[in-house]
């Protein structure tokens, strides 16, 4: 009988929200927002699409001046870290470039918490694309996470995933939505198309659809 009731608290745990399913258990989003909600969409949150270096002469509407040389440096440092035994010789190397240190710095004082495992490369972006949109949105009236899926209620298939949102502390309301690409423009026409899928994902369960591009004072 036991068993039974731990099967069904995992899956009430798993499908604590019907529409959407954390990747990542990231304790820095407020205890009340982490089981995110259709309601979080009430209004028309504005999007963006983050890039490495270069990223806006791409076309995306903001980038972190990382290289992609450099993120994938970072990429296989982080890996061995997460996933096996630290490379020592990769970690003297990052410590000893100036850009590298730079983005080991904001990536080791944040990623435990964000539950990054770094299981694919555009992770990198994603926790330095965390960390620079805290300097246009305040950490004591927002969050920002991301790794969320999307599905039909309580179906196990994946539509899409949500890489980054910024939303309310208050409310948990949603402000800014994203996705985040290492790539160049191929890749920022696929994110195109898979935020375009999830607000028509919004629209069709009578959740707000996108107010436009955030544009960031800095860029």
């Amino acid at each position: 009988m036991s068993s039974i009731v731990a099967l069904l608290v995992g899956i009430s745990t798993v499908w604590a929200s019907p529409y959407f399913t954390s990747l990542r258990n990231d304790v820095s989003v407020p205890e009340k927002c982490r089981d995110m909600k259709l309601s979080f969409y009430s209004l028309p949150a504005e999007l963006v699409f983050f890039g490495r270096k270069g990223g806006l002469s791409m076309g995306f509407s903001m980038e972190y001046p990382v290289s992609r040389q450099n993120a994938t440096t970072l990429w296989h440092y982080f890996k061995s870290l997460t996933h096996g035994e630290e490379d020592v010789f990769l970690l003297d190397k990052i410590l000893n470039d100036p850009e590298l240190k730079r983005d080991y710095d904001i990536i080791v004082h944040s990623f435990e918490d964000q539950d990054f495992d770094f299981a694919s490369e555009g992770e990198i972006l994603e926790v330095l694309a965390i960390h620079d949109l805290y300097q246009d949105f305040p950490e004591n009236i927002y969050y920002i996470t991301g790794g969320v899926e999307y599905h039909e209620s309580h179906s196990p298939m994946t539509i899409g995933e949500v890489d980054i949102f910024v939303g309310r502390r208050d409310t948990c309301e949603a402000v800014v939505v994203g996705e985040v690409k290492l790539g160049r423009r191929t890749t920022l026409n696929k994110a195109k198309k898979q935020i375009h899928r999830f607000e028509n994902f919004l629209i069709d369960h009578n959740a707000s659809g996108f107010g436009g591009i955030y544009k960031s004072s800095r860029f």
